[in-house]
Parts: C-alpha cells; sequence; structure tokens
C-alpha cells in the first residue's frame, strides 16, 4: 500500500529511492551535453545578459585582475546596456566559482543551473507522492527531467532553473504547512515563497492561485481570513520583492509601464493567439497536455485545487505579458514542472492497475519509461551537436578589435549587442530590429513613414554603421537602400562599417 492507501507498483522502498537517483543523475547529464559549447544555443541575448554580469562581480572581487579588462567588464554602463532586470543570484554563484577555480570558465553556468533543475526534481517527486504515490512520483520526475524543452532549457545562463525550483519548493513547503498548521511550516512556505518570487516574479501568478484555491475550498474564506499563518505566509511572500523591486532596483519593473497599453494593442491580434499556442505546444507534446488535463481533473480534491491553480495562474502569466508569452517560449518553462505535476493522477492509475499484476508486465512497464527517456535523450542530443558555436567567440573579439575606438558606433548586430559585449569588448548603440519596428507600430500606431527622417533621427550623432546581422538587413530594404549610399570604411568576415560621416560631410 502506499502513503494514499493506494496499491503501490512496488512494496520495495529500495527500487523508488534508487530509481529517484538514477533519474536524477541521467537528469543531470543529459544536460551535460555539449557542455562547453558558447551558450548561443539559445536565447543568447538573456544568457550573453547573465554572462556579462557573472563577469562584473567575479573581476570586482578578483584583486589580480588586468585593469584595462576589469574597467570594461565592471562600468556602470555596461550593466545597465545589457539591463538591469532580476537580482543576480545565480551570477554571483557563478562568479563566486570562477573565483575559486581563478579564472572565468563560463560553461560552469551550464553546470549551476542544471543542480538546481534537478533540485526542483526532488521537490516534484515529494509533491506528486504526496499527492499521489511513489509511483506517480517518479512518472512525474521523469517527465520533469526529461522533456527536450526542458532539457535545452533548464541548462541556458538565465534565472529561470532557479525560479521553477524554487516554484516547485515553495509547492512543497506550502503543502507541509497546510498539512499541519504550524507556525514553523508557516515561516518556511513563507520564506521560500519569497525567496522564490525574489528570483524571478513570474511564479507569483502561478502560487497565488493555487494557494488561494486550496484554502478557500478547504477552510472557506472567513477562516483564511481571520488566520494569522495565512497572513504571515502572505507577508513573507511579499517582503523580499517588495524591497527588491521597489526600493533596491525599481528600474527593473519598468516593463510594467506598457502593460495596459499591451493588453489594448497585443491580445487582440492574432499573432498573440497563435503565436502563444504554437509556444505552448513546442514545450510541452499535444497528447502530453491532454493527458495533464485529464489528469487534473481525475485527482482527490488537493490535488485538483492545485493543479487548476497553477493552470489558471499560467493563462493570468500570459494576460499580464503578452509580448513576452509569445515571443519568449522560456516565459512558458512554468509549464514542465505543472505539466509534471498534473500528470500525477493519470500516473498513478497506471500504477495501481498494475500493482497486481505480474513482474513480466511491470518490468515491460518500466521498460516503456527507459526508451522514453532514451528516445528524448536522443533528441536532444542530436540537437545539440548539430549546432557549433566555438567559433563565435574570436569572430566577435575580431569585430570587435575592427571598430575604430575613437569612432562613435551605431549597429545592427546580433542579440542586441551582446555578442559584442561579451566577447567582443564594445558597447554599441543598436539599431533596431524589425520585431521591435513592429511591436512600436502597434503600440504607438506610428509606421515610420518619413524613414529618412527616422535615419537621420537614429543615426545623426554617429559616425559609422555597423552590420552584422545580415538576415535583419535583408528584412529592413529601406534600411538597406539607405545604406547603399554610404562608402563602406571597412568590412570583413561576417561585418561591415559604413561610413556615415563621408556623405554628411559631403553635404
Amino acid at each position: 500500500m502506499d502513503n494514499n492507501g493506494e496499491k503501490s507498483f512496488s512494496a520495495n522502498q529500495l527500487f523508488y529511492t534508487l530509481a529517484v537517483i538514477i533519474l536524477l543523475v541521467g537528469g543531470f547529464f543529459v544536460r551535460m551535453i555539449d557542455l562547453t559549447d558558447p551558450p548561443l544555443d539559445f536565447h543568447a541575448t538573456r544568457q550573453l545578459r547573465s554572462a556579462v554580469v557573472a563577469r562584473r562581480i567575479y573581476l570586482q572581487m578578483d584583486p589580480s585582475a588586468d585593469p584595462e579588462h576589469a574597467a570594461y567588464a565592471t562600468d556602470p554602463a555596461l550593466y545597465d546596456y545589457v539591463t538591469r532586470r532580476e537580482p543576480p543570484i545565480t551570477e554571483g554563484l557563478v562568479a563566486l566559482i570562477y573565483l575559486l577555480i581563478g579564472k572565468e570558465v563560463l560553461w560552469v553556468s551550464r553546470i549551476v543551473t542544471a543542480l538546481f533543475w534537478c533540485g526542483g526534481g526532488v521537490g516534484i517527486y515529494l509533491l506528486v507522492k504526496r499527492l499521489a504515490s511513489r509511483g506517480a512520483g517518479l512518472v512525474s520526475l521523469a517527465f520533469y527531467l526529461f522533456v527536450p524543452f526542458g532539457v535545452i532549457a533548464s541548462r541556458s545562463f538565465q534565472p529561470e532553473a532557479l525560479m521553477v525550483a524554487g516554484m516547485v519548493w515553495s509547492l512543497v513547503c506550502f503543502m507541509n504547512w497546510f498539512d499541519n498548521r504550524s507556525w514553523r511550516d508557516a515561516i518556511i512556505a513563507g520564506v521560500v515563497t519569497g525567496l522564490t518570487i525574489l528570483v524571478k516574479p513570474n511564479p507569483v501568478f502561478m502560487l497565488l492561485p493555487a494557494y488561494a484555491l486550496i484554502l478557500l475550498f478547504s477552510d472557506g474564506i472567513g477562516k483564511v481570513v481571520k488566520s494569522g499563518k495565512v497572513w504571515l505566509i502572505a507577508g513573507l511572500s511579499a517582503v523580499f520583492p517588495l524591497v527588491f523591486y521597489k526600493f533596491i532596483s525599481p528600474g527593473a519593473s519598468e516593463f510594467l509601464a506598457n502593460f495596459w497599453l499591451d493588453i489594448r494593442t497585443i491580445i487582440p491580434t492574432s499573432r498573440y493567439a497563435l503565436g502563444w499556442g504554437g509556444i505552448i505546444t513546442d514545450v510541452i507534446p499535444f497528447a502530453v497536455l491532454i493527458a495533464a488535463f485529464v489528469s487534473t481533473l481525475l485527482y482527490p480534491k488537493t490535488g485538483r485545487l492545485l493543479t487548476i491553480g497553477l493552470w489558471v495562474g499560467y493563462l493570468i502569466l500570459g494576460i499580464f505579458v503578452p509580448h513576452h508569452i509569445y515571443t519568449h517560449n522560456y516565459y512558458s518553462i512554468v509549464l514542465v514542472p505543472i505539466t509534471a505535476i498534473a500528470l500525477g493522477q493519470v500516473a498513478e492509475i497506471v500504477a495501481c492497475s498494475a500493482a497486481d499484476k505480474k513482474a513480466l508486465l511491470k518490468v515491460g512497464l518500466v521498460a516503456v519509461g527507459i526508451i522514453a527517456i532514451a528516445y528524448a535523450s536522443w533528441n536532444v542530443y542530436k540537437d545539440l551537436k548539430e549546432r557549433n558555436y566555438r567559433g563565435e567567440p574570436a569572430g566577435w573579439k575580431l569585430v570587435g578589435d575592427a571598430i575604430p575606438a575613437d569612432q562613435k558606433v551605431i549597429a545592427l548586430t546580433h542579440n542586441y549587442g551582446t555578442n559584442l559585449a561579451y566577447y567582443g569588448y564594445r558597447m554599441v548603440p543598436l539599431w533596431p530590429y524589425v520585431g521591435d519596428l513592429n511591436l512600436e507600430q502597434i503600440r504607438s500606431g506610428s509606421a515610420f513613414d518619413d524613414f529618412d527622417a527616422y535615419f537621420d533621427k537614429l543615426t545623426g550623432p554617429y559616425d559609422l554603421f555597423l552590420v552584422t546581422h545580415f538576415g535583419e538587413l535583408n528584412a529592413q530594404p529601406q534600411l538597406m537602400a539607405k545604406l547603399s549610399e554610404y562608402s563602406v570604411y571597412a568590412e570583413g568576415d561576417g561585418y561591415i562599417l559604413y561610413d556615415l560621416s563621408a556623405l554628411r560631410d559631403s553635404e
């Protein structure tokens, strides 16, 4: 019998312990595939921003650093250039590892984020074990660790891996408090939830509905409102993020300025619904998503309320950040733990139905699971090995060296200038991408009809125009035609510098 009084897939506790360990070890090592390749395989802009911040923290702590190198890397203007966002928790830990090993080794960030994600896997197992059974916990853990999008996204140098792990453990701690209602567990639940929201605010959209539904349908609104422990959890959940995002780094939440504008202008468009839907099915296979919805409805009361709250919270998140939800697939990374938790009840039904079956059938079910994990891991391996970015750092160093130190440059370049900022040691103001121009048009209605005036406004203060992103240049025919009027100052492998000042002086 399992913890819910249901039949167990296996009565041997050692089976579950070994299975959890094997899954966690396997989940970690699949994330180490192509470990040393530069972090340009998944949202390079976001990863290189973290790399810039980690380098900044490291060189601020390293007294032996080259002064010229450190002066650039620790320049506050560079920190502003890559934008100040969430507190640099993951970046700070990576910087400490740099300090311990005595040099900057960017790929250690993959080890850190993979460990964070696997730590969240322990929480997934414990939570689903509590909601369903140990067998169900194994299935949910396997999905969480090996779904291909989760593997790729969770080795990325971003706050997301720690954020997801924190969200899972927030749920675990909240359910621990819900079971015994002690002051000690209320403090733990509040602190863990608050620290999770501090890492990145997105989980608040999932955690708040999940907590609220469980409490309101179990205790009733009157009892909830009068509970000091509920208010303690709420207060502790709010205090850490409030202090940081309101007082320490208020600029980190400046994207909220466009909140109501985006709701009015982006949500009614077809690209919002179609783009978001496409991202959802890229993150979670459609058949698995349907199984997770069915499993949600089959859960007993507490599990059903918790998972419904998580699904509803994800929908609210998508409304709150409409631009990011259909353009940045990592904003949907929370679907991985949500789906893993939701699948628990279907997994429990299968495990219970196999409980009385012969050992050969159980071996067959385990074999099916192993084949599914192997297939998912093989797809990850192929995806990562097909792309090789090892030549990129040297190439960007050459581009950075080609930019004259005494010239002012504006650039149409990759990943919002982060490749050049990190590898080429140059900050350059940016010409907007097509997507940025389209977003501005949606928000303001401006179609930039007077292109010449727009070009002169943006390029007026600069001497040179750098192009490295030729795909973007081809997508902007007006810009391409305009630049063809200028002479080439310099060009090389992967870049062209146009001389803006020459034509301007002749006029």
